[in-house]
C-alpha cells in the first residue's frame, strides 16, 4: 500500500511540475508576443553616400514588428552600389540598430560621358559629373582602374590637379608640370621619390617621363649655377 501510495504522490509531484513548466513556457511566449517588444525605434548608423531615404523606406518595413521574431533581413538593401553589408542589432525592447558598412570611393572618373566613383573593391558606382579630376581612356580597364586608384590614393587629392588615363600610361597634371607615369604602381612610387629630389634642380619643368623603372627624364630648364 505504501509503494502505491508513493508512486502515486510521484506522479502527482510530476503532474504538478509538468503544469507549472507549461504554465510558465505559455506565459512567457505571451509576454515575448505582446506588444511590448514591438518595434518603435529604427536607427540606421554609417550612410554617406548611399541613399538614405531608400533605406529609411526599407527598414520601415521593420516597425511594429516583434523585435524576437526579427532574424534577420533580405538583400535589398544590398541593391544600393555604395552598400558593401548591413547588420541588424536588437537593442531591448523596442529598438533596432541597422548598421550600414559601404564601400570606399577612391576616385571619381568620367568615361564617355558618364561618370563613376571607382572603389578599391572594383565597383564602379554611378556619380554626377562635377568635379571630375580623373578621365579614363582605357574602355574601363579594371586592372588599369585599380593601379591608378592605388597612385590616386598615394598622391593624395593636392598632388594632382587632373589625371588622364591613356591605354599605354597615365598622364599626371600638377601645378605646373606633366607627369607621364607607369600603371605598375611599385615602379611609380620608386620613380616618384627620385622625381621629389631631382625636380628641384630646375627651374621650370614641362614634363617629367617616370615610365621606365629607375630611369626618370625630365624636360625643363635647369637652375642656374
Amino acid at each position: 500500500m505504501g509503494s502505491y501510495l508513493g508512486i502515486f504522490l510521484r506522479m502527482i509531484t510530476v503532474l504538478i511540475m509538468l503544469s507549472f513548466s507549461f504554465a510558465m513556457f505559455y506565459s512567457v511566449g505571451l509576454f515575448m508576443r505582446s506588444n511590448y517588444f514591438k518595434t518603435k525605434i529604427i536607427s540606421i548608423k554609417g550612410v554617406v553616400n548611399a541613399d538614405t531615404q531608400k533605406i529609411t523606406s526599407w527598414t520601415n518595413g521593420y516597425r511594429d514588428q516583434n523585435i524576437n521574431y526579427i532574424r534577420s533581413f533580405s538583400d535589398d538593401i544590398l541593391q544600393d552600389p555604395w552598400i558593401k553589408k548591413a547588420t541588424i542589432k536588437k537593442i531591448y525592447p523596442d529598438t533596432l540598430q541597422i548598421e550600414v558598412y559601404e564601400r570606399k570611393a577612391v576616385m571619381k572618373l568620367k568615361n564617355k560621358n558618364k561618370c563613376y566613383f571607382y572603389a578599391f573593391e572594383g565597383e564602379l558606382i554611378p556619380a554626377t559629373c562635377d568635379d571630375v579630376k580623373v578621365f579614363d581612356n582605357t574602355e574601363l580597364n579594371y586592372d588599369k582602374l585599380s593601379a591608378a586608384a592605388e597612385i590616386v590614393k598615394f598622391l593624395g587629392e593636392s598632388g594632382f590637379t587632373q589625371i588622364e588615363l591613356l591605354p599605354s600610361h597615365l598622364v599626371i597634371v600638377r601645378k605646373d608640370h606633366r607627369l607621364l607615369g607607369a600603371y605598375n604602381f611599385e615602379i611609380f612610387k620608386r620613380n616618384f621619390k627620385y622625381y621629389e629630389g631631382l625636380v628641384t634642380l630646375y627651374k621650370s619643368v614641362n614634363y617629367v617621363d617616370m615610365r621606365v623603372n629607375g630611369k626618370i627624364y625630365i624636360d625643363g630648364v635647369k637652375n642656374e649655377t
